[in-house]
């Protein structure tokens, strides 16, 4: 009698174990749970002074560099920016926390031009959203064919 009730507590934990490795294995394959990817964000700091050369940094030149928006003076420094980008994000003085803004990402890992993998280096930000393209002509495009619907 007592082989009879261990053989039962046996197979009461294994059906146990086994009902919940199917309950957790259909649950993950719910659309819009675990399985759905999350967001990217990129936070703009809006600092107002350029980290490199200390002047005025202007609103449309910038570097993301860690998820943080860099704005800086002029092409000069976001080539140095590029080149030593731990020590310039270090000297940064970002704007107050309520002055700086959050931006998705709207890639889905393809180009929104040409429709290729992105390259994470090359970028621009369009209301409030950052997007990734696969060679520089294509921010161009992207661009110039945003500049021509405003008209």
């Amino acid at each position: 009698m007592l082989n009879s009730f261990k053989f039962m507590v046996i197979l009461s934990v294994v059906f146990i174990f086994l009902t919940a490795g199917v309950y957790c294995s259909a649950l993950a394959e719910q659309p819009g749970k675990s399985s759905e990817k999350t967001k990217e964000y990129v936070v703009d700091l809006k600092n107002k002074i350029c980290p490199v050369m200390g002047d005025t940094a202007k609103e449309e030149l910038y570097v993301i560099y860690e998820n943080k928006v860099y704005h800086l003076c002029c092409q000069t420094c976001i080539d140095e920016f590029k080149n030593n980008p731990g020590k310039y994000a270090a000297k940064t003085v970002p704007a107050p926390i309520a002055q700086q803004a959050k931006y998705e990402a709207a890639s889905d890992g393809k180009c929104p031009v040409m429709g290729g993998a992105v390259n994470k280096n090359i970028y621009a930000i369009k209301d409030g959203k950052v997007y990734y393209f696969c060679c520089p002509s294509c921010v161009e495009t992207f661009k110039d064919k945003n500049a021509a619907s405003k008209k």
